[in-house]
Formats: C-alpha cells, sequence, structure tokens
C-alpha cells in the first residue's frame, strides 16, 4: 500500500511570515509543508512544520473518498472507489464483501480491528484479485505459489 499523503494547511499570510522567518522562498516552504521526500526533511523543513502548526496549521491527510451509509435497515455499506463494496450487518457483526457487484468473501462475528484489516485488503482489490479469487483454476495455482514462498 502506498504511503499516506498529508501536508499543513496554511493561509497565505502564514506562508509569507515563515518566507520571512526562515529567510527561504516559497518553494521551499511549499516542499516543508507537504512533506516532500526529497526536500521537505531537512532540520529547517522540520523546523518550519513546526512554526506553521504554532501559527495555526492543520495537518491533512489526502485519503481516497468513501461513502459510507449506515442504514435504517441495520447495515453499514462502504463503496470504494475501485469497485469493491463492504456490507456489515450490525445487528450479528457478519460481513459481506462485494467486488463490482459479485460477492467475494463472507466473514462472521467481524471486530473493529479485523473490520479495519477487511477495509484495507478490499478498499486495494483489483480486477485480478477478484478473477483469481473467482476462478478454481488460477485461485489453486495462485494458492500453491503463495503456500510455497512461505
Amino acid at each position: 500500500m502506498e504511503a499516506m499523503k498529508k501536508y499543513i494547511d496554511v493561509t497565505r499570510e502564514v506562508r509569507q511570515d515563515i518566507m520571512a522567518a526562515f529567510k527561504v522562498t516559497g518553494k521551499m516552504v511549499y516542499y516543508a509543508l507537504n512533506f516532500d521526500a526529497k526536500r521537505g526533511e531537512s532540520e529547517k523543513a522540520k523546523r518550519i512544520r513546526v512554526y506553521a502548526k504554532q501559527k495555526g496549521g492543520v495537518v491533512m491527510v489526502v485519503i481516497p473518498e468513501v461513502e459510507t451509509i449506515h442504514d435504517a435497515d441495520g447495515y453499514m455499506r462502504q463503496y470504494f472507489p475501485n469497485g469493491a463494496m463492504i456490507e456489515c450487518n450490525k445487528a450479528n457483526g457478519n460481513v459481506d464483501v462485494f467486488y463490482k457487484g459479485q460477492m467475494m468473501k463472507s466473514y462472521e462475528d467481524v471486530k473493529i480491528k479485523e473490520l479495519e484489516e477487511i477495509q484495507s485488503i478490499y478498499s486495494a482489490w483489483t480486477q485480478k484479485d477478484a478473477d483469481i479469487w473467482t476462478t478454481p483454476e488460477l485461485h489453486k495455482k495462485y494458492i500453491r505459489t503463495a503456500c510455497a514462498e512461505l
């Protein structure tokens, strides 16, 4: 899974203040506030981030949009951009996972920590994963390969 993107949101005035206080360019402020892997990890960039937060900057996290609906019928449904949908029965803790409308897997009596793991797996699910899961020949082949690697 790719690293979570984050940045510090500040006003234009705070950016100007950072440039003056640290005697840096707007580009350097950008690198620091956007946690740039190459140029935003210096000691000065770290000090800029601390200063930005002291001036009211807010750390923001960029994640894919996921729609979560809590229905009156006792279900919670999450719709992921990749076509996956997780349906949780709030009464018994059972979870069904669908990919592009096709049932992929069912889980029983799921705890919150397990739900987090299920969300992580299926939010990254691809058509190849679905094909492997639903085609017996491919499923056997990949299971054998995975077991051999252990």
